[in-house]
């Protein structure tokens, strides 16, 4: 089979096809080197939708899919500028953009200061689609933050629940939160299942209930035995066998086995399971802590307080900001149009120093989210995501990526250049021999691109196809010519 994989524009709507016919080769039927395609088509009539761009999918004829101008319209059909139509009956989507042509592919947002409510986007998504969501953000750290890590904050052995017998004789420092990191929700649906038991124990909630969560997800609490966890929403913070645990202030332990079953005690869940593929959080800050201050030229210690470089530095530094990327994917989206949200607040906490966090924003220094939507898409493949920084011409993630499956995969980077604009997209990389060598390969398309919010940097978002039956070993990449530093991440998606 072809590879399936179709991206598909970031804004418009969804129409349902039954059929195509094949392409059209002399007048008077229609012009010349089109395909009618026929299905519901709303808001079609007397050619409403011509010009508009659309993006066709579904269709197991690759001839048929493809993104396209319109030609004419009516309530049934639509006349596309496709000069190879095969004639098939079988489902699949029209998808247009209403941004006219070329089609805007990413939905986007830019905000210099994260909202409490969390950063938000429209999406329109037909049944099994595949998205994408990347978020590019600035977080502040000045020296004396990277002095912190477990200390000055160390715990009391044997002590429960945990007692920080330190003074806190110092500022929290950044790298106090570095755990944390953004969470993804949306709209699309809800899910809930029974609670059957409840116990806490150093102001650690566990619930058990079969809904499937992971951490970072929100969960709300109905019905239950307890009064003061009906309404509650909880972010969870790790999973077990047939329950989830979240942080919850209480004094002393308490457990029920029996909560209420008819009607029954609720987990709920809102939106769907969006997986985190893989993030670079901080870029160039990752001082290790080994004395409180570093030791002075000719101690000992490894990371950044070595011998050389007492002192911690970074050279990613963008007017006090450090660029962090993180990329979640969503697979098998239910249909609809509903809000996907970016929650970039730090939670609260029990224990210092997390609960001195709550309520400030993980990107402080501004952020770019946006998501990109695929149809006939699949899986991510096992082990891809790859992320790291490079000043080499072309720059590639670390690790090369190694495509399985045999319908062909769509290959996807996200590329930053701390001060300048001057690269572009590359190719997917093939790599061939033993040892192997770069050979170049098919070109990367681009997404999107911009400027990162608060900052000199820009990105580029692009992705390329491989081939059905091309398993085997890529290097997707851009071109860097002046050899600036960049972040690139990679990884890749199977095809349906």
């Amino acid at each position: 089979m072809a590879n399936n994989i179709i991206l598909q524009p970031a804004s418009g709507n969804i129409l349902t096809l039954t059929q195509c016919a094949n392409a059209i080769t002399a007048f008077p039927n229609a012009p010349v080197g089109s395909t009618v395609y026929t299905g519901t088509i709303t808001g079609g009539a007397n050619n409403a939708l011509n010009n508009k761009a659309f993006t066709i999918a579904g269709f197991t004829n690759a001839n048929n899919n493809g993104s396209f101008i319109c030609l004419a319209s009516t309530t049934t059909t639509l006349t596309l500028n496709n000069r190879f139509g095969v004639a098939q009956t079988a489902p699949a989507t029209a998808s247009y953009s209403t941004q006219g042509f070329p089609i805007e592919y990413a939905t986007k947002i830019s905000n210099i200061i994260c909202n409490q409510q969390g950063d938000s986007i429209n999406v329109t998504t037909a049944t099994g689609d595949t998205l994408v969501a990347i978020a590019i953000g600035l977080k502040s750290l000045s020296p004396f933050d990277q002095l912190h890590g477990t200390a000055p904050y160390g715990p009391e052995a044997g002590s429960s629940p945990v007692a920080y017998t330190t003074p806190f004789g110092f500022t929290q420092g950044l790298n106090d939160f570095m755990p944390s990191s953004p969470i993804i929700t949306d709209t699309g649906s809800t899910t809930s299942a029974a609670v059957t038991a409840v116990s806490i124990s150093s102001n650690i909630l566990t619930v058990t209930t079969s809904l499937t969560v992971s951490a970072g997800s929100q969960i709300t609490l109905s019905g239950m035995y307890e009064p003061f966890l009906n309404g509650v929403t909880l972010t969870v913070l790790g999973t077990g066998s047939g329950n989830f645990t979240a942080d919850f202030t209480y004094t002393g332990s308490y457990t029920n086995n029996a909560e209420p079953s008819s009607p029954p005690a609720l987990a709920t869940k809102d939106g769907q399971t969006w997986v985190l593929a893989g993030n670079l959080n901080i870029a160039d800050s990752d001082y290790t802590v080994v004395n409180t201050p570093p030791p002075f030229p000719g101690g000992t210690g490894g990371g950044y307080n070595a011998v050389s470089q007492p002192y911690p530095s970074s050279t990613w530094n963008l007017d006090g900001y450090y660029p962090s990327v993180y990329v979640w994917v969503l697979s098998s989206a239910v249909a609809g149009t509903y809000k996907v949200t970016l929650n970039s607040m730090y939670q609260g906490g029990t224990f210092a120093p997390l609960g001195l966090a709550a309520g400030k924003p993980i990107f402080d220094g501004g952020v770019n989210f946006q998501i990109i939507r695929f149809s006939g898409a699949g899986a991510v493949e096992s082990g891809s995501f790859s992320i790291g920084e490079t000043s080499f011409n072309p720059a590639a993630s670390p690790v090369t990526q190694t495509t399985s499956a045999a319908n062909g995969d769509a290959l996807i980077s996200v590329g930053l250049m701390k001060s300048g604009n001057a690269f572009a997209p590359g190719t997917v990389g093939t790599l061939a021999g033993s040892p192997p060598t770069y050979t170049g390969g098919a070109s990367m398309t681009m997404i999107s691109s911009g400027k990162l919010v608060g900052s000199s940097a820009h990105y580029i978002v692009q992705y390329g196809f491989t081939a059905s039956g091309s398993a085997g070993t890529f290097n997707p990449n851009f071109l860097n010519p002046l050899g600036y530093k960049m972040i690139v991440a990679s990884f890749g998606i199977k095809s349906s």
